[in-house]
């Protein structure tokens, strides 16, 4: 459990389409664990400020991890994300998060987004129709141009998806 101190900052995500209402959701969670006044859900806003000011990060599988692991912050992806990996996220269970997280090594998070950014990203956004057209250059770019980056893996050569924080 964290420290009765700490503060749960819960951040809706910038694509949500309003369907649930997530602050009332999250203050009767709140108020039914009984630490109510310690949560706070934020819609909009710079991630940044928060990550390099937070003692961890919680997320299911976001690109807040990645920028949590380029800020140098423990964190816990309970989904599967790409960069589950030990000695980048804390591999334990949620409950002892709080207390045994430790930072990722500098050296592999930084080789990490290195290899992620050269073989799997694009430039571009969401945002913005700015983003969207820069994207769909990028995008297109990278297929007519750039090849396969990686080598393939057949279906038969992949692991069957498991959720290993399904029951938290």
């Amino acid at each position: 459990m964290p420290r009765k101190t700490a503060r749960l900052v819960i951040k809706i995500h910038p694509l949500d389409n309003g369907l649930i209402d997530w602050k009332k959701l999250t203050a009767e969670f709140g108020a039914a664990m009984g630490c109510a006044d310690r949560i706070v859900t934020l819609n909009g806003g710079d991630i940044m400020p928060l990550i390099n000011n937070c003692e961890g990060v919680v997320t299911i599988n976001s690109t807040v991890g990645t920028s949590t692991l380029r800020a140098g912050k423990p964190l816990i992806a309970l989904g599967n994300a790409i960069f589950d990996i030990p000695g980048l996220t804390f591999q334990g269970p949620l409950d002892r998060f709080w207390t045994q997280a430790t930072p990722p090594d500098p050296v592999f998070a930084d080789a990490f987004i290195r290899v992620l950014v050269a073989t799997t990203q694009i430039r571009g956004g969401y945002y913005s129709r700015a983003g969207i057209a820069a994207g769909a250059r990028a995008a297109a770019d990278r297929v007519l141009h750039d090849g396969e980056l990686l080598p393939r893996i057949a279906p038969q050569d992949r692991d069957v998806v498991s959720y290993r924080r399904a029951a938290e």
